[in-house]
């Protein structure tokens, strides 16, 4: 299975333990941090940008 989601709140915690590949967003409270496989940046620092930069090859 080749699936990403990338969330900041606690109601996507279920959501990134699904996902192949778990990304929460740098400003995202601790307990979300927790239940994905990585944290990017904050979102007001283009935190997504790496993540699909990292999809692409």
């Amino acid at each position: 299975m080749h699936t990403v989601a990338v969330g900041d709140q606690r109601n996507d915690i279920e959501m990134l333990q699904w996902a192949a590949r778990g990304v929460a967003m740098g400003n995202a409270p601790d307990e979300v941090k927790v239940a994905a496989d990585e944290v990017t940046t904050h979102v007001d620092e283009d935190g997504l940008v790496p993540v699909l930069k990292s999809l692409l090859g």
